[in-house]
């Protein structure tokens, strides 16, 4: 957008500025860089989203943002950390923010869109924007919508959750068989708390008491 292309070109912070021998100048071309920053601000918190959802061991990350001009706003002194609050929703569906009929300027933006989902250090990645393309650490099999669907539909299989069902089972497995063990082997009381093995008793042999007589031994064994 022609829109666009202006605000970059005023754009002071750059490493080539148009007048960095000239301050009046300077401080013009700053101060309307940042009017037009702020007042595409309102505008952009309508359109960008950045959606967080944290599930056991798994993180998944929606978002469209137009990470360009969020630079833009850092370098006019705008905060761009986030600042959430908690919020108490009622079961069923809640209305956090009322929606927009138009989209003004919408095409001044570039947005990514973008889905993240994080698993054990391993991170799936599938971006819709500009053009469509998946960057995966996590092993499966994906699926994509042929060229002739009028709607474009992905679809990714992990079988992580298997594998870790099997792991789990054999493990469980594994623990009953010590818990097992464990009680045949335990004594309480002189007694066993399960069933006895038969097993040949040991040969135990009881020694005598031996008496002291003017410091000679004498053993009574005969």
């Amino acid at each position: 957008m022609i829109l666009r292309m202006i605000v970059s070109a005023i754009n002071p912070y750059k490493k080539k500025g148009i007048f960095r021998n000239k301050p009046f100048l300077l401080r013009c071309q700053k101060g309307l860089f940042s009017f037009s920053i702020k007042c595409m601000q309102n505008l952009y918190r309508r359109y960008a989203y950045y959606d967080s959802i944290y599930l056991g061991g798994i993180r998944i990350v929606q978002t469209c943002r137009d990470e360009e001009f969020e630079g833009w706003l850092k370098v006019i002194g705008k905060d761009a950390k986030p600042h959430l609050e908690p919020y108490k929703a009622k079961a069923g569906t809640s209305v956090l923010t009322a929606s927009y009929g138009s989209q003004p300027l919408y095409s001044f933006f570039h947005f990514d869109r973008q889905l993240t989902i994080c698993q054990n250090d391993k991170v799936l990645m599938i971006n819709h924007s500009p053009s469509f393309f998946l960057n995966s650490e996590i092993l499966g099999t994906f699926k994509k919508s042929v060229s002739s669907d009028i709607l474009i539909r992905t679809e990714f299989k992990s079988h992580f959750s298997k594998v870790s069902t099997n792991s789990s089972t054999k493990d469980s497995d594994i623990e009953v068989e010590l818990q097992q063990e464990t009680m045949r082997n335990k004594v309480s009381l002189g007694k066993l708390s399960a069933p006895p093995v038969s097993r040949p008793e040991p040969i135990v042999q009881i020694n005598p008491p031996i008496k002291r007589k003017r410091g000679v031994e004498v053993d009574e064994s005969f």
